[in-house]
């Protein structure tokens, strides 16, 4: 998948320049076309694991470097120098007139770390809670700001996840139901899941289907989010509530006669949040 959405936070400019300088576009692409995976009829699924496999590797290793870095040296100067020296020696990227500005890509990535470090402050929080009422925007369950039951405790998830630079500003939070929060985690895209974790035979039980883990679930509504909006060039938040919540229970086969794995199954959309 091209991702071309509209970039909010610290986190997503950092993957956007991964993706457009460091890596190029024509080289991502250049997977989809790789022989093997014209095997299996998976072609276009697997190209797009694979491209998004090596943005976010690049990208945690390069965001937790930063906060080695940053946690163990005082000198913001000596900061952009070490990010440089791990980007030429551990990532093995040369200085070449390619179009990768190494000192781009550092400053970048510690704008990243730093936002990582910031916490929802009492002002961002308040425009949430002024309905009484709000739902998880990725399964659709009720949630409050006010309860006794802590299932139902309204929480404010990260869309792009706080530790890879999710600003924690209002046009990157949504509200969600604990379960699908802690579920969900510090998902970057839908690859980071144990995608793989499961294939069932083909026309399986709904008990089957339901033994599907929500983390896979979570991803394939992580899945359409990122798909939605690079195709209208939306941000991540804005994709969320275009696409809605999906309920988790309803799940189906796309290919009845195929196995079951993350890419031959769907799952029922609830109502936009």
């Amino acid at each position: 998948m091209d991702y071309k959405f509209k970039t909010v936070t610290a986190g997503e400019l950092l993957f956007d320049y991964i993706n457009t300088s460091l890596i190029g576009r024509k080289n991502l692409s250049q997977i989809s076309n790789l022989d093997a995976l014209q095997i299996g009829g998976r072609q276009q699924e697997l190209s797009s694991y694979y491209s998004g496999i090596l943005s976010a590797n690049i990208l945690s290793r390069i965001i937790k470097k930063a906060n080695r870095v940053v946690s163990d040296i005082e000198s913001e100067k000596e900061h952009q120098k070490l990010m440089i020296q791990y980007f030429q020696r551990s990532l093995e990227i040369p200085r070449t007139p390619s179009g990768v500005d190494l000192d781009r890509l550092a400053a970048l990535a510690l704008e990243a770390e730093k936002t990582s470090r910031k916490d929802i402050i009492s002002s961002v929080r308040s425009q949430f809670t002024v309905t009484k009422v709000n739902y998880c925007y990725m399964c659709g369950a009720q949630v409050y700001e006010k309860t006794t039951i802590a299932s139902q405790k309204m929480e404010l998830e990260h869309i792009w996840p706080q530790s890879f630079g999710g600003d924690s500003t209002v046009e990157n939070l949504l509200p969600a139901c604990p379960p699908c929060n802690s579920e969900k985690g510090s998902m970057i895209l839908w690859q980071n899941a144990h995608i793989h974790s499961f294939t069932l035979k083909p026309e399986p039980s709904s008990d089957e289907l339901t033994s599907i883990k929500k983390k896979v679930k979570i991803a394939q509504h992580r899945k359409e989010m990122f798909e939605h909006a690079s195709t209208h060039r939306k941000t991540l938040k804005d994709a969320a509530l275009a696409i809605g919540s999906f309920n988790f229970n309803e799940i189906s086969a796309i290919d009845r006669d195929d196995a079951v794995d993350f890419f031959n199954f769907q799952i029922k959309r609830r109502y936009a949040v």
